[in-house]
Order: C-alpha cells, then sequence, then structure tokens
C-alpha cells in the first residue's frame, strides 16, 4: 500500500521528501525536531489570541453608509414633543406630550385609513410613561404637572384601543415625570424615575393599585428597566434627579440589594432625554427563561458601542467594524435606545446631524461579530426628531419631536423603510479571520507532517519514541507557564474579578480552552486552587480602595471588589494578609 501511495506522488514531493531524509543524519536534527514540536506548540497556545485579536482589529473597518428614503405621511393634527409612539392593535398611536408654547396637551391620536384621528384624555402627560398592559390597553401615568416642564402628577389612566375610550381610576405612589415602566411577566408593571423629586421603586397591580415597593439607592431620570427574571427587574441610569451625569452607577433590583457593575467603570449608559420602553430592547427568550438586552453604551472618549445585558451581567457586543459617531456632513448625535425587530433579529439605534439629518444604525445582532449598516436621510426641511416606532412590516415611524426647542415642535410624521431596504455586503472581517484560521490550521498540519517524515526517515525506534515522551516533559512546563501568563495578562488588564458571578468556566471561555487546564495550570504555578486566586486580586483590589478612599464604607468594598457578601470578603481579606480589613486600614492608614 505504502509503495502505491509514494507512486502517486509528485516528483518535485519526493526530492523534497528526499532532501528532507539526507539531512536526518545531520547532528543538529534531534534539536531542529524539537524546535518543530515547540513551534507547533506555540501556535496551538497563541491560535485563540490571533483569533480575538483580529476580529478586534476588524472592528476599525468602515461601517457602510446607504442612504434610506423619508417618505412623508399625513401630519399630525397637534404638533408635540415629550411624547411617545406605540403600535396598539395594529394601529400608531401618538401619546401625550406638549404642544407649541411649551404647553401639555391632553390628547391622543392613532393613524387609520390613512389619517390621524385626535382623542380627548382625562389628564396630561407631558413627559409621562406609556406602558402596555396584558389586557391590550395602555397605562398612561405622570408626567409635568405644570407647563414650561415644571412639576409632577399622580394622574393615572388607561386608554383602550378597541373603544378609543379613556379611564381615569386612581394615582401614582409617588408623583413622578421623565420616568420608566416596564411589564413583568405576571401582569404587574415596575415604575421608577423621577425629575427634580426623590425616585422609588413601585408596583402597578395592573388593576387599580400602585404599591410602595422599596427606596432606591439612587434618584434617577428616564432609567433603563431590564428584567433579569418573570417577578425581578434591574434598574439602572446615567442621569441622576436633576439630569446631570452620574460618576457611580449603581443598579437596583427589585428583588435584592444593590450593587456595582464592574462593566460600568468603563462603559456608561447612553443619555436618553425622552421617556423610552426598555422592552423595545429585548433579545432573549422568555420561555427558556432567558433575560437579555442590547444597550448602547459610551466611553470616556464618547466612543459608542452596544452591551449585552444578560440577567445582571453587562457584555460588549462584537461589531464587525465601529460605531461611526461622524461622516462628511459632520457629528452624529445618538439619542435613542436600541429598538429590535426580534423577527429579523435586528436593532436599530437612532440619532440626528447637525445638517438635520436623520441617522438610523441598523445591528444584525444574530452575527458573531453582528454586522453594521448606517443608515441616513436627506436633511429634513424642519428640525425635528422623536423616539420612533417599529411598525409591523419592520420599518421605523418617526412622529413629531424637535431638535433644540421646546415652544416650536412640529407635527411631521415620516416612515423610514430600513425593513425593506436592501442590506449591504457585510464587512470582510469574517471572511479574513477564516482565511487567517486557515492558514494556520495549514501550518499546523505542515509542521506535522515534516515531524512525521523526518522521525520515519531517521528509523524511529521504541527506545525513541519513550525518549521523546520524556523530552516532551519540560514542554508541559512550558505549556503551563505560557497559560498562566496568559491568564495573568487577562485578569489585570479585564478585571473580571469584579463581578461576584466570575467563574473559571468564563476565564476559560475568554482565554478559549477548558476548565480543566485552567484549574490544572492555576494549582501546578500558583499552589492555590482558581477562588484563593481570584480572592486574591479581589483583596488587591479592596486594600487600593481603602488607601485611595479612607471613608468609603466597608460595603460599598466588598461589592466593588467582586465579593458576593461580606463574610466571605472578611475570610478572604484575613487568608491573604493575616489581618481583618479594618486592622489592616489602621496598620496603613
Amino acid at each position: 500500500v505504502r509503495s502505491r501511495r509514494d507512486r502517486r506522488i509528485a516528483p518535485q514531493t519526493q526530492r523534497i521528501l528526499r532532501y528532507l531524509s539526507s539531512i536526518t543524519q545531520h547532528p543538529i536534527m534531534p534539536n531542529f525536531v524539537n524546535i518543530l514540536r515547540k513551534s507547533l506548540f506555540m501556535l496551538m497556545a497563541l491560535l485563540p489570541s490571533v483569533v480575538i485579536a483580529t476580529s478586534v482589529s476588524n472592528r476599525s473597518n468602515e461601517c457602510p453608509l446607504v442612504k434610506v428614503d423619508a417618505e412623508r405621511l399625513p401630519d399630525l393634527n397637534v404638533a408635540r414633543s415629550g411624547h411617545m409612539t406605540l403600535l396598539v392593535n395594529g394601529e400608531p398611536t401618538v401619546f401625550g406630550g406638549h404642544t407649541k408654547g411649551f404647553l401639555p396637551t391632553s390628547t391622543v391620536e392613532y393613524l387609520h385609513d390613512g389619517q390621524w384621528h385626535v382623542l380627548q384624555t382625562t389628564y396630561t402627560h407631558d413627559d409621562g410613561l406609556f406602558v402596555p398592559l396584558n389586557n391590550g390597553k395602555v397605562l398612561m401615568a405622570g408626567g409635568h404637572e405644570k407647563s414650561l416642564g415644571i412639576g409632577q402628577s399622580f394622574e393615572v389612566e388607561t386608554y383602550d384601543p378597541a373603544l378609543h375610550s379613556f379611564d381615569g381610576f386612581g394615582c401614582l405612589d409617588t408623583k413622578r415625570c421623565l420616568a420608566s415602566g416596564s411589564r413583568l411577566s405576571n401582569g404587574q408593571v415596575v415604575i421608577s424615575g423621577n425629575w427634580y423629586e426623590d425616585d422609588a421603586l413601585e408596583v402597578f397591580d395592573s388593576k387599580e393599585n400602585f404599591v410602595h415597593a422599596k427606596a432606591t439607592a439612587q434618584n434617577r431620570t428616564i432609567p433603563y428597566i431590564f428584567h433579569t427574571a418573570a417577578d425581578d427587574a434591574i434598574i439602572f441610569s446615567p442621569l441622576n434627579a436633576h439630569g446631570q451625569s452620574t460618576d457611580t452607577i449603581i443598579i437596583d433590583r427589585l428583588k435584592g440589594e444593590p450593587f456595582l457593575s464592574p462593566f460600568f467603570e468603563k462603559w456608561k449608559p447612553l443619555q436618553i432625554w425622552q421617556t423610552f420602553n426598555s422592552d423595545d430592547s429585548f433579545i432573549g427568550n422568555i420561555s427558556k427563561g432567558n433575560y437579555a438586552y442590547l444597550l448602547p453604551v459610551t466611553d470616556r472618549d464618547g466612543q459608542l458601542a452596544i452591551a449585552k445585558a444578560e440577567g445582571a451581567s453587562f457584555s460588549l457586543l462584537p461589531t464587525a467594524c465601529t460605531i461611526p459617531m461622524t461622516t462628511t456632513w459632520g457629528k452624529i448625535n445618538y439619542v435613542s435606545h436600541v429598538i429590535v425587530d426580534r423577527g429579523a433579529q435586528r436593532g436599530y439605534l437612532c440619532g440626528f446631524g447637525e445638517d438635520q439629518r436623520i441617522y438610523i444604525l441598523a445591528i444584525d445582532y444574530a452575527q458573531m461579530p453582528a454586522s453594521l449598516v448606517l443608515y441616513h436621510t436627506e436633511p429634513l426641511p424642519v428640525p425635528m426628531f422623536s423616539i420612533p416606532m417599529l411598525t409591523a412590516n419592520g420599518n421605523l415611524m418617526m412622529a413629531g419631536g424637535t431638535l433644540h426647542d421646546n415652544f416650536k415642535p412640529s407635527n411631521q410624521v415620516y416612515l423610514l423603510r430600513v425593513g425593506n431596504s436592501e442590506t449591504t455586503t457585510p464587512c470582510l472581517s469574517r471572511w479574513k479571520l477564516f482565511v487567517i484560521c486557515i492558514l494556520l490550521i495549514a501550518a499546523i498540519l505542515l509542521l506535522v507532517i515534516m515531524i512525521k517524515r523526518i522521525q520515519h526517515h531517521k528509523g524511529v525506534t521504541n527506545e525513541h519514541t519513550a525518549n521523546a515522551s520524556i523530552s516532551d516533559t519540560p514542554q508541559l512546563s512550558t505549556a503551563d507557564e505560557i497559560l498562566i501568563n496568559r491568564i495573568c495578562k487577562y485578569i489585570e488588564k479585564e478585571k473580571p474579578y469584579l463581578n461576584s458571578r466570575f467563574k473559571i468556566t468564563d476565564l476559560a471561555n475568554a482565554l478559549g480552552t477548558n476548565r480543566n487546564a485552567i484549574s490544572a495550570c492555576i494549582n501546578t504555578q500558583k499552589a492555590c486552587n482558581f477562588t484563593q486566586f481570584v480572592n486574591q486580586y479581589r483583596v488587591e483590589y479592596a486594600k487600593h480602595l481603602m488607601l485611595s478612599k479612607p471613608d468609603i464604607k466597608i460595603f460599598e468594598i466588598y461589592v466593588a471588589a467582586g465579593f458576593a457578601n461580606e463574610t466571605t470578603f472578611f475570610r478572604a481579606f484575613k487568608n491573604v494578609t493575616g489581618m481583618t480589613p479594618n486592622e489592616w486600614k489602621s496598620t496603613n492608614n
């Protein structure tokens, strides 16, 4: 069989093999074989890093820019801003807001048969909250008490789209405006957020009662409310009750204690100045217990990115190209949450330009990395922007709004046909990544073939095989050294230990290996287990906090350092330093 196989090899290949066979008798060949083995191992060890680095570098590719038509629809009867547009019972419906002169309007309009129809509401809801309920009605609550955006209100009513009627039935537990509401799976609504007043969490029981749930760790304006379970949610915002940026973002839970996320030390949620529904950003699967959302975030330099919130954990969504912040026409101001079309597995982030263009960033979040397309319109004749509504056909409708003047809102309505637009060719980063992986695999296979051929022509015996296995022993040590260096560099750079839920499987996934290899490496190189290893970093971070912030409280220290509770923190701190936190603080004061 081997003879027939060799006869099929091309003459050029045979000459190469004869040359390899001749050089195997050279004295340096054993060292050469060892070098090939080590090179093979290093390529295999570095493959995940190359893949990750290639993915990150490809994000610098330019995002495709595509023009989309802004189709003019019939104008609203009432020019307005501070409102919300929802698709209710198949009809685009515009709720509340204020009209010209910064006067709250007690109207709702719905689009039917190509015309907008005006309805009179029981109360005014300028910058109020509007939440679709399980029974098909819409909860309308709060808003400014007076004109010019002054004060807060208690008023509550529901809108019945089947009858086009309103029912004023009660009042909020806390008067509020610029608040958010989110419907839980059981039909109840979580409410939080306020403007120039104290905030609190309250729950609407879906019938008539609004009940105080708990105080909040921070006062917030227009917070994000993301579900983490069927009956639980997290609440956070980059803005305090005075509309000022918050340095430290504390996350409240409907059930459970507030906590800090290390993710928000580098990234902050995008500031949004119009009321919105966080449920629009949901990308999870409730039937499978997966609660996941998309969230726009910015770094200190103002660069925008897309984050994924899953449960109480946050991470960046890898994208094929960076999100453009400017075009040839000027700066882009992104001012919306991510509006998700779950059927198309696509999200939209909206904003406006300095020349009155509307920009829509399309995010194909099911791809990995997610491909991006930036749509833009021609400059609009009237300066306006409001958070769009997703239509039944996957397009976006923008009704009314203003850019900078609350006294002169618009009544214009536009349909942005992004759902029917042709998607441009995705960035080539995935193809580049695929080609690089293939080349690396081919190089590895070539090295393996060379080693096998050299060993065969040299007449490898069983004794040599045993010696080779013995000579491999130092390579295992080298493998551990390389892996522990990768572990330490990743942990010191990314600081994943600041998340109390950080597990060995998370580290293994980040480094492209398995938990058994991680565990064995830490045991061998650091003489401790994974938990002890991670806690050493947490203790060092806690020591840094105590030195840099002498007045910081113990609760804030162990939460910020990634410990699950105070008991674990004290035990780990004493194991590492031999002292309690208070003793160490007194000694190093």
